[in-house]
């Protein structure tokens, strides 16, 4: 017995009901794709910013747990023989407003008399920092947002909005100028004043006089250091990362979640109601000799053929969807983000929601 035959009559008989199957199958592998992307290039970006922030520093002093420290620690690392620098670092995440435009960026404050040993900067416009006040941005950034020097920007800080003049633009150079344009540099006097950080920071990095001694130099520097705090190669502050991006990643999963629930529950109730409705062809299949498990492959082989049609043309449709997704996440984190970081897993997720939830919808019906 040709059973497709059956199958390939009740589509044409039937094509919107198909039809409404396969959008809801493809919308469902659509949304898993888009948003796994688009997460992921968000963590992407926002560790990329991060990870300019280490420069060349061989090695760096942090808290367990995160956090700021006092800034005491640093006479004791830099009496450490082999250190060739320690130079201390505030981060906090802020958003500047200019002219009724905002971007969401990380003031980094920075020692301006030893940021040069893990830092390269290329003044493009203005001068650096003039005693304890103004800031420095990098140029492209600056200028799309319309901000020349000696322009003032504000910064939310926990302690208000801060007005600072902006005193040079940068263009980077050298280890870590990927991502300066996420960042807005400030005499680290004036950060720890205006984060409520006096005398503390977050991370002193540590550039050696020979790079190759990481284990003698750390060991060294451990000795020297409180309880509590450690010294380590530098890494990209994941916790920092978590925190910044936790409001972002909860939205994408809650708008995940309602999706694939609401795919879900359409590829079941189409898939059950093709069942429903085909009862009186499927008594006649079996009054005819088709046996209860040909009529229960015959079903479960039209989703699984379904389902392949809907996760190919969910994962194009995903892919622009992701597209679209990056480019609405750079205006709502008023960043700037990089090439989509497409991986082996959104597609593996497709395959499997879109494969998986077009066989149970297939297969509890036709039992």
């Amino acid at each position: 017995m040709v059973l497709w035959r059956v199958t390939l009559r009740e589509i044409l008989t039937r094509p919107a009901r198909a039809l409404l199957t396969l959008l809801s199958i493809v919308i469902g592998v659509a949304t898993v794709v888009s948003i796994t992307i688009a997460t992921s290039t968000t963590r992407l970006a926002y560790r990329e910013m991060f990870a300019s922030v280490t420069g060349r520093a061989d090695l760096e002093v942090t808290a367990d747990g995160g956090g700021s420290f006092p800034e005491a620690v640093l006479g004791q690392v830099e009496a450490v023989p082999g250190v060739k620098a320690a130079v201390p670092l505030l981060q906090r995440p802020t958003v500047m407003h200019f002219h009724g435009r905002r971007a969401k960026l990380m003031a980094l404050g920075i020692d301006p008399a030893r940021d040069e040993a893990v830092r390269e900067y290329e003044l493009a416009e203005g001068g650096f920092f003039h005693g304890d006040s103004g800031v420095l941005l990098e140029a492209n950034f600056a200028r799309s947002m319309g901000i020349a020097v000696n322009d003032e920007i504000k910064l939310v800080t926990p302690r208000g909005l801060r007005l600072l003049p902006v005193v040079g633009l940068l263009h980077a150079r050298g280890a870590g100028s990927y991502y300066l344009g996420g960042l807005v540099f400030m005499p680290i006097r004036a950060a720890q004043q205006a984060f409520a950080a006096r005398a503390h920071v977050d991370t002193v990095q540590i550039v050696l006089d020979d790079p190759a001694s990481h284990a003698e130099a750390t060991a060294a520097v451990g000795r020297q250091l409180p309880t509590g705090i450690r010294v380590g190669r530098p890494a990209t502050q994941t916790q920092l990362v978590e925190q910044t991006l936790k409001a972002t990643n909860h939205g994408l999963l809650l708008a995940t979640c309602f999706s694939l629930l609401l795919a879900t529950f359409i590829i079941l109730n189409t898939f059950l109601m093709n069942v429903t409705e085909r009862r009186r062809q499927l008594a006649i299949l079996r009054a005819i000799g088709a046996t209860r498990r040909q009529v229960t492959r015959l079903l479960i082989a039209e989703s699984l053929a379904m389902g392949a049609v809907g996760t190919a043309l969910g994962i194009l449709v995903g892919l622009g969807g992701a597209r679209l997704l990056t480019k609405a996440l750079d205006q709502l984190l008023m960043t700037s983000m990089p090439s989509m970081n497409v991986t082996s897993l959104p597609f593996v997720l497709a395959v499997v929601f879109g494969l998986g939830i077009s066989l149970v919808g297939a297969w509890v019906p036709a039992r």
